[in-house]
């Protein structure tokens, strides 16, 4: 499983967002396995709105890892030990299926 490596390898255990935008797909993501929602306030050209950072995937972080290249002397992602990526999988089915929860149709 891929991952945040190096100094930031267990940022997750102090709930530390590492917020970016997947530059192929230019979609907001949490480099961590959770969501992070912030709410833009209104101003004279538009309403308050609701924006959300969906936790990054395998391919988001594939995308990162191709663009740090193979010789990068201090990657920023990788693959994570063993120990972390369980952890690290459980978190993200966890808010997932939370968010998937929350966001279902109220009927």
């Amino acid at each position: 499983m891929l991952g945040l490596v190096g100094n930031h390898l267990y940022d997750h255990e102090e709930n530390k967002n590492h917020l970016t935008v997947n530059p192929e797909t230019l979609e907001r993501i949490n480099l961590q396995p959770w969501y992070v929602t912030a709410t833009q306030p209104a101003t004279k050209s538009g309403p308050e709105k609701v924006i959300v950072y969906r936790p990054a995937t395998e391919e988001d972080f594939a995308v990162f890892v191709k663009q740090q290249g193979p010789n990068h002397k201090a990657p920023l992602v990788g693959v994570l030990p063993e120990h972390v990526a369980k952890v690290k999988k459980a978190m993200y089915d966890k808010a997932v299926a939370e968010y998937a929860k929350k966001e279902a149709p109220k009927a």
